[in-house]
Order: C-alpha cells, then sequence, then structure tokens
C-alpha cells in the first residue's frame, strides 16, 4: 500500500463511530492507503468534570459521586483502548495498514490540525440522537443516504469519489452550495458521467424553498447518514454545522479541492 493515509478521527466509541471505522477502512481499501487514527479526548468533557456540581450516576452502587477529571481520563483511555482494538479487527480483515494515536483538544480542530491540505479526512461524530443510533427515524429511509456539498464540479470530484468509496451501493444525493448563474449544465453533465463510471445515478438535491439554505438546514431536512464536504467549505460552516453533525451523530469525509477538475 502506498500514498498519503487516510487521516480518521473519531472522540468516542459509538455506534456512529464504529461506522466512520468502516468507512474509512472502505476508503483506504478501495484506494491502496493506510489509516491514520487520532483518538480525541475532548477537552470539553474535561472543562465538565472540573466544575464542582459534576457527579457521576452509578448503576450498580445507585446514587451519585463526586466526577473528577483523573475518572474521566480513566474512562477516555478505556475508550481509546477499545477504538484501537477495534480499528485493528476490523483492518486485518480487509488487509489495511493502520496507525493509532491519541490527543486532548477538540475533534474537529484536532483532525484538521493533523491532516495536511492534501489529505482526506474521516471524521466520526459521536451523535446524541438515540434514534439516529438505531437506524434513523422512521419515514426517512433509515438515513442510508450519502449527502455531497460541493462548491463546483469538475473540482469537486475528488471529494465524491471518496465519499462512494466509503459508503459504496448508497444512494447519493449531491448540494451545491452556492449556486451559479448557468452552473447547472455543466454539475449535471459531470455528475451523469460520474454516474456512469460509478453505475449508480446520483441525484441533485434543490431546495423546494426560496432562499438560499446552509448547510446545516440542509444536512437536518436530509440526515444523511454520511455528509461528504470540501474541507474548506467545512470550515467555512462550522460551529453551526457541528452542531447539527453532533446532534445527528454523522461521519464526515472531507476532502481535498481537485485542482484537476
Amino acid at each position: 500500500m502506498s500514498g498519503r493515509p487516510i487521516r480518521l478521527a473519531i472522540g468516542a466509541v459509538t455506534p456512529h463511530t464504529r461506522r466512520a471505522i468502516e468507512a474509512a477502512l472502505r476508503l483506504a481499501h478501495a484506494t491502496g492507503r493506510p489509516v491514520d487514527c487520532l483518538f480525541v479526548e475532548e477537552s470539553e468533557l474535561f472543562d465538565a468534570a472540573s466544575l464542582p456540581i459534576t457527579r457521576e450516576l452509578g448503576v450498580v452502587a445507585g446514587g451519585a459521586r463526586r466526577f473528577e477529571p483523573p475518572d474521566l481520563a480513566r474512562a477516555l483511555e478505556r475508550q481509546a483502548e477499545q477504538a484501537r482494538r477495534e480499528l485493528a479487527q476490523h483492518a486485518q480483515r480487509q488487509r489495511v495498514a493502520w496507525s493509532f494515536a491519541t490527543a486532548r483538544g477538540r475533534l474537529l480542530q484536532s483532525a484538521l490540525e493533523r491532516a495536511g491540505e492534501d489529505d482526506t479526512l474521516v471524521i466520526g461524530v459521536p451523535g446524541l440522537e438515540l434514534e439516529a443510533s438505531l437506524g434513523g427515524a422512521a419515514g426517512d429511509g433509515g438515513r442510508d443516504r450519502l449527502l455531497a456539498v460541493v462548491e463546483s464540479l469538475p473540482r469537486g470530484l475528488s471529494t465524491l469519489r471518496a465519499a462512494l468509496d466509503a459508503l459504496p451501493r448508497v444512494p447519493l444525493t449531491v448540494w451545491q452550495r452556492q449556486s451559479l448563474e448557468g452552473a447547472r449544465a455543466a454539475i449535471d453533465e459531470a455528475l451523469a458521467a460520474l454516474g456512469r463510471e460509478r453505475g449508480q445515478p446520483l441525484q441533485r438535491f434543490a431546495p423546494a424553498h426560496d432562499g438560499e439554505p446552509t448547510v446545516a438546514d440542509v444536512v437536518g431536512r436530509l440526515r444523511p447518514r454520511l455528509l461528504a464536504i470540501e474541507r474548506e467549505a467545512l470550515v467555512a460552516t462550522a460551529p453551526e454545522l457541528w452542531r447539527a453533525l453532533r446532534r445527528l451523530g454523522i461521519t464526515v469525509v472531507a476532502g481535498p479541492r481537485d485542482e484537476r477538475g
């Protein structure tokens, strides 16, 4: 295997982050590249654990006890070791080389800082909604949907290809974040060509209401399992987008801009 690694970042072991591990390994297997995983100990959790009102509820012992930063550090160490084991097991089955490290910080910031400008990022956001971890809300298609947000095509094709490698055979919806006059035909042509290449149709998302929605609006409406977005757009749309991702628990694939387009 050769080439720059797929940069995977997670901050917990949940059903959502396990899907991110699987997505990163599929992408690595498809491209012949290794996976470099960063487990991020969220600094916000340590801030909360430092508060005097923070308590831990015990299921066995009952009642509440003081929960302090050393307790959190030990719990996160166990989570990191579990993530390392699961990554190793899945990587061995798929014959993907891997590496693993831990750091303390904020998940998105740490992921961006570790990756180079030409790297592809896969970020596993733990998620807060119970229904999401159980397969999605009734009537939303079980969240078996891949959403790609692009600035323009064909310059966003590398991000689209990475998303399709990470979550193959799943319906892909593409939304152009900034609509440009006269660009629709070029985008439709690029999507049609990629659809023929991949053997699956690619659907364009067209907002039904007037006005330009935000990425967070579109994510909240479509509730995808995976969001593919160019790195610059991911940075530009935070923190509103990040709040939506944390609520829903969505895997993010952030690719570099394809200058060859």
